[in-house]
């Protein structure tokens, strides 16, 4: 190439001289026909860069290389430029785009990892706040209860305290499993025949009576009966309303908060939580899904939420989104695929209900841990009932089938020796109409599935609390036993 200059001897176009086929084939063009043609008459747009840089070798002979990306081309390009005469340069041009792809993608890799790492060390970080926090009430209200001076209102005070402080440090851990779950795309939905209308009755009635004198609770249900039933995961779907009242509870002083469900076309449900309360700011919009981010009157719980209620509703096919004003109320809503169910309602029979007959309960309670064990006898003290117990699996196995007047099995599933599933499974082929209710700190649908195949007739999650146990047990004891509180 021959370079081309002002009169003030700056580089402003060149001539091309000579090319091989090499080039021809990179560039589309033929070098007979542009041979002694000015580039800028082939290439009008080509950049100033160009002309600059094989001007000074040219005019300098100092030879040059650098790396450079040819939009044109989409490519990348090691070029090495030297002077074969004063006046000309000539370019050598090798092909890196793989390398210099790879390169990418490795610096890619490399941020991806930095940014995993601080976002799990922010994690962590978070994480030991949020469990120390509730921890610090539960260890320092259990100390104040060893004191002798103080008076019983003091003293419920602090287990109402302990209690709730226990309450949101579960939360957290089935936050925690969740966001995991969600994470690894490990979520299973359990769907059944829910009544949608059903569903939102129940859950108001139970908010209802949480609720501020200052802020009126409604719902509305416009689905029709042909609409209702439907097929879904009621667990997830109750989880993700919850959170979304639960939110709006926290941000709304007064006014109203309403929730409600609708037909959004022949494809989805639409369900909904409408606030008067305290509004988003405009500049969290953008954050108010991140992970541990709150914003609004209450900065109280995980700051999990919605970021798992948003990964539980697009994993289930759906989308959740919000609209909300700073002083005027926020409006959560979101989707999940319809399934047209018909109803398969239980009707209830004199069998359902339990007789008044004499006889004590026998409880066989298989449980290797002194305290929880305590805690089930507590629990169960005012009954009418007898407890025996086991403290291996092996051993539950052995009472099961040589004591023929135990009436009900509550099963811890992690034991030494034998763990609870494999003592279910024999336990159910020795004795088949056996109830035995699995007692488990494995909460989750797939846990769920594992227990109840092994022969289990039903499962409690720990922690449980008093209420739970009694009903589960009342649901599963024979016809022919009172189970009653004592006197």
């Amino acid at each position: 190439n021959e370079i081309i200059t002002d009169k003030e001897n700056n580089p402003v176009d060149y001539r091309i001289l000579d090319g091989n086929p090499a080039f021809e084939k990179i560039t589309g063009l033929n070098i007979k026909k542009i041979k002694g043609k000015r580039v800028k008459e082939i290439a009008p747009g080509m950049e100033d860069f160009w002309f600059e840089t094989y001007g000074h070798v040219a005019l300098t002979g100092e030879q040059i290389s650098f790396e450079h990306y040819l939009k044109e081309l989409n490519k990348y390009y090691q070029i090495y430029a030297f002077s074969p005469e004063p006046g000309q340069f000539a370019t050598i041009f090798n092909d890196v785009t793989d390398r210099i792809m790879a390169e990418e993608e490795m610096i890619k890799a490399r941020k991806k990892a930095e940014e995993a790492d601080r976002l799990k060390t922010q994690f962590l970080a978070n994480m030991s706040h949020e469990i120390r926090t509730p921890m610090n009430a539960i260890l320092g209200f259990t100390e104040l209860l060893e004191v002798d001076s103080i008076t019983k209102e003091e003293q419920k005070e602090y287990l109402q305290l302990i209690h709730a402080n226990g309450e949101i440090l579960i939360a957290l851990i089935n936050d925690s499993l969740d966001m995991s779950k969600i994470e690894a795309n490990q979520i299973q939905f359990v769907e059944s025949v829910i009544s949608v209308g059903a569903m939102l009755q129940e859950l108001y009635s139970s908010i209802k009576i949480t609720m501020s004198r200052n802020v009126e609770l409604r719902y509305t249900n416009v689905l029709s009966d042909n609409d209702d039933p439907v097929m879904m995961d009621k667990n997830r779907v109750l989880q993700v309303l919850t959170n979304l009242i639960t939110n709006a509870k926290k941000n709304t002083q007064e006014g109203t908060i309403e929730f409600g469900c609708s037909r959004k076309n022949k494809d989805f449900l639409l369900f909904y939580v409408k606030d008067t309360g305290c509004g988003i700011p405009k500049e969290h919009h953008e954050r108010i899904f991140e992970r541990f981010f709150q914003s609004g009157y209450q900065r109280s719980g995980t700051g999990l939420g919605l970021n798992i209620s948003r990964g539980l509703i697009n994993l289930m096919g759906g989308d959740l989104w919000f609209e909300s004003e700073e002083g005027k109320g926020s409006l959560f809503s979101f989707t999940i695929p319809y399934k047209k169910a018909y109803n398969e309602e239980k009707k209830e029979t004199a069998e359902d209900s339990l007789l008044d007959n004499l006889g004590v309960l026998n409880i066989l309670v298989a449980e290797d841990n002194d305290v929880n064990y305590y805690l089930i006898e507590s629990f169960l003290r005012a009954y009418n009932v007898k407890l025996d117990r086991a403290e291996t699996g092996i051993e539950a196995v052995e009472k099961a089938v040589a004591v023929p007047k135990i009436d009900i099995i509550l099963m811890d599933i992690k034991m030494p020796v034998m763990d609870g599933i494999e003592a279910s499974k024999i336990i159910r082929e020795k004795r088949p109409e056996l109830p035995i209710i699995a007692v488990t700190a494995y909460a989750s649908e797939e846990d769920r599935t594992d227990i109840l195949e092994a022969g289990c007739s039903d499962y409690i999650a720990k922690p449980f609390k008093k209420d739970d146990l009694v009903s589960l047990i009342k649901k599963h004891i024979p016809e022919t036993i009172n189970f009653k509180p004592k006197g």
